[in-house]
């Protein structure tokens, strides 16, 4: 069978209705041979690709924080310096690396400056976003043509910043519940209150996460002497209960920049 003449779309409505079924029985019948079936197999795989190559596209202006489509306030905020190392590739692994990645549980990172817990805490992040499932797929038949990210984003925040939000404020605090990924960069870092606010806000947080299986990462200087007599048995039995406690050493792996 010959393969019928493609005419534009203008072409196509400038048909009498005859015509236009005609056209149209015409490709059916040639869409239904061998040679047929691989030119719609080769269209379908360029589809696929480009659809896969604007999602990768859109997945790091997620991960960047530069999807000018949703407001400033609504973009994930990753510590800047942790996710040019992460896009740069070629991570070294360490503890914290080989801990966070597919976790979901409650993890605590610690370890001296330098030793790769924020860079780690950022890679999961980045595992979460360009995750297939938290996708759409391609599907012409629903008008699923254009990639789009159907899981709720991350939430990143430094424990100084947690410190600092309206702890009566329900709809704050939930935030920081509800999340799907929760990471509070540089747990000990934050005003010490001396009232408990602080713990009190934290306890709640990670209770509520911890009731509902969703992944929180921690990342603290402290070692675990500190951090239990800074934050409490209750969150050491929650970590022990449903968590780990990373040590990640104290070598830094920073480098001096030239």
């Amino acid at each position: 069978m010959t393969r019928p003449a493609a005419i534009s779309k203008a072409e196509y409505f400038a048909l009498s209705p005859e015509a236009q079924q005609a056209h149209n029985a015409e490709w059916a019948a040639w869409d239904a041979t061998p040679e047929g079936q691989t030119e719609l197999a080769a269209k379908l795989a360029r589809k696929l690709s480009a659809f896969e190559t604007e999602r990768i596209a859109m997945a790091t202006k997620i991960f960047t924080g530069t999807d000018a489509w949703r407001p400033a306030g609504a973009r994930l905020n990753l510590a800047p310096r942790a996710v040019a190392i992460v896009l740069a590739g070629g991570l070294q692994e360490t503890p914290a690396l080989a801990a966070v990645h597919g976790a979901s549980d409650l993890l605590v990172l610690a370890g001296g400056v330098g030793c790769g817990k924020t860079v780690a805490a950022v890679e999961r992040c980045r595992e979460f976003i360009f995750k297939p499932a938290h996708w759409n797929t391609y599907d012409a038949d629903k008008y699923e043509t254009e990639p789009r990210f159907k899981a709720d984003l991350p939430v990143w925040t430094t424990a100084s910043e947690l410190a600092r939000v309206d702890h009566y404020s329900e709809p704050t605090v939930r935030r920081y519940m509800d999340a799907p990924l929760l990471v509070v960069d540089d747990l000990g870092a934050e005003f010490s209150d001396g009232k408990g606010f602080f713990t009190a806000l934290l306890d709640e947080v990670i209770d509520a996460r911890y009731a509902s299986k969703r992944a929180t990462i921690f990342t603290t200087n402290a070692d675990s002497t500190t951090f239990t007599a800074r934050y409490g048995q209750r969150i050491i039995d929650r970590l022990r209960e449903a968590g780990r406690f990373i040590n990640c050493g104290n070598v830094s792996l920073r480098r001096a920049t030239p």
